[in-house]
């Protein structure tokens, strides 16, 4: 829907799970592979 706008600003991702507050570095590394295999195919 984005890349079919042009769109060109920033997508800010932020996990509020029980997970992220007791493994914070854990759970932004895994959201980081899933931006990789989701969204940048996509752009």
């Amino acid at each position: 829907w984005l890349t079919l706008r042009n769109y060109e600003g920033w997508i800010i991702c932020e996990d509020e799970a029980e997970v992220a507050i007791k493994d914070p570095d854990g759970v932004t590394l895994q959201n980081g592979e899933w931006c990789k295999e989701n969204l940048f195919p996509m752009v």
